[in-house]
């Protein structure tokens, strides 16, 4: 985990920001659940598939496997509660990148609500609704 320096939100921010989150994903990521928790200045965004019902399963496939969380985004909080610097995660090495963002995504220090729209626009299917 990366150290987590600068300014850290308060509980009030960072409960107001993980509400936003959920809302924002609710309305444009309907088929995919997210998970958020806070650790420091950083504010972690995780997806899991929701459960699909099957008629028939393959052999044994696990199912539990099939929802495990991905570590797709992670938001480092910069003063305020629409400023966060955009981190997303890199699958082959396990670690999060602020520096290798796509060039397409704009701005790194932007809302909560856009870091999504980009980067689970990137991992997951771009947003519905935005």
């Amino acid at each position: 985990m990366a150290k987590s320096t600068g300014p850290r939100p308060d509980q009030a921010t960072k409960d107001a920001v993980t509400e936003r989150i959920f809302a924002h994903a609710r309305k444009n990521w309907p088929d995919t659940e997210v998970l958020v928790r806070h650790s420091g200045s950083f504010c972690y965004v995780a997806t899991v598939p929701r459960a699909k019902t099957r008629k028939w399963r393959l052999f044994s496939t696990d199912a539990d496997q099939e929802r495990e969380p991905f570590p797709a985004l992670r938001l480092r909080y910069q003063g305020t509660a629409d400023r966060w610097l955009v981190g997303i995660y890199k699958a082959g090495t396990e670690t999060y990148s602020e520096d290798e963002l796509p060039t397409r995504f704009g701005p790194t220090i932007t809302t909560p609500e856009e870091g999504m729209n980009h980067v689970l626009g990137f991992w997951v299917h771009p947003p519905a609704n935005s």
